[in-house]
């Protein structure tokens, strides 16, 4: 129908079978190179239990300033209300999960919003500070976070998505696609459409 809009965009599903040697020679040069590098360093993983929404609204701040964006007080608001209704909603229910990369003196690098269900992860969302931006702090975030789920016995990482057009150079979301295809993922096509009612 005329008010039908087709939409399609490149999901990243992470294969957490075979050894970490298969998973670590799977990636691309760019990520194993990186990786090396991030592996020497004194980081860690741990859950985030306290103040949740405020942590992820502060890293979205970070991430947009990162881009030259200034939010607006009520877009900060909106922001936080959506994060806690996240952690009032699905972390409490024990679904949701926000993990954290951490240095030496405890300063939160990067983390990631997850979902966790039947043996499978889903990223959410997730951001990095200017500090772990520079590092590349997310790229031993999910590492460590795939490291994390085979031991709890999840067979799959799921990176989420971008719009198919991200394959382009020219698109914003190009270095999304970039870090993603990086873990020696091959994206999947989906295709969704939605219907507007207009009575």
């Amino acid at each position: 129908p005329p008010a039908a809009t087709i939409q399609e965009r490149l999901e990243f599903v992470w294969d957490l079978g075979g050894g970490t040697e298969q998973r670590f020679r799977a990636l691309g040069s760019g990520h194993r190179r990186n990786l090396r590098k991030l592996l020497q360093r004194d980081l860690a993983i741990r859950k985030i239990g306290s103040w949740p929404a405020e942590r992820m609204a502060w890293l979205h701040v970070a991430w947009a300033r990162r881009r030259g964006q200034e939010l607006p007080l009520a877009q900060l608001l909106q922001l936080y209300r959506y994060y806690r209704t996240l952690d009032r909603t699905l972390t409490r229910s024990g679904i949701g999960h926000l993990y954290g990369l951490y240095d030496r003196a405890g300063t939160l690098l990067s983390h990631a919003y997850m979902l966790e269900c039947d043996g499978m992860a889903f990223y959410m969302i997730g951001a990095s500070s200017p500090a772990g931006y520079r590092l590349n702090a997310s790229l031993r975030l999910f590492w460590e976070l795939g490291e994390l789920y085979v031991r709890r016995g999840f067979g799959v990482l799921h990176f989420g998505g971008v719009p198919a057009d991200a394959i382009s150079k020219n698109h914003d979301e190009y270095g999304l696609f970039r870090f993603k295809t990086g873990f020696g993922i091959e994206p999947v096509s989906r295709i969704s459409l939605s219907i507007k009612n207009e009575e």
